[in-house]
């Protein structure tokens, strides 16, 4: 457990802070401001994931896949595909 604490520490995820003067020592630990940003992205990605498990965002999903989709086309014989960029044969 303490590796993972010293790990997140060292990529600014926690900070750690030793309270008193004199042993036993106190040490509480918290997110940093960088992390806290973050809570509101993840906690949107939990409301959406369990929107999907209830099948509440089943149908914007099968919306989209309704849409008509553009075709690409086969591009003309004499030209041949060099890393993506099509050129004369």
């Amino acid at each position: 457990m303490f590796e993972g604490l010293l790990k997140m520490m060292r990529f600014g995820f926690v900070q750690r802070t030793i309270i008193g003067e004199k042993p036993p020592y106190e040490v509480a630990y918290r997110l940093t401001p960088f992390v806290r940003r973050f809570t509101a992205i993840l906690d949107e990605a939990c409301r959406l994931q369990d929107a999907v498990d209830r099948g509440a965002g089943l149908e914007a999903s099968h919306a989209e896949r309704a849409t008509p989709r553009t075709v690409r086309q086969k591009p003309p014989t004499h030209l041949v595909s060099a890393h993506g960029a099509w050129r004369r044969r």
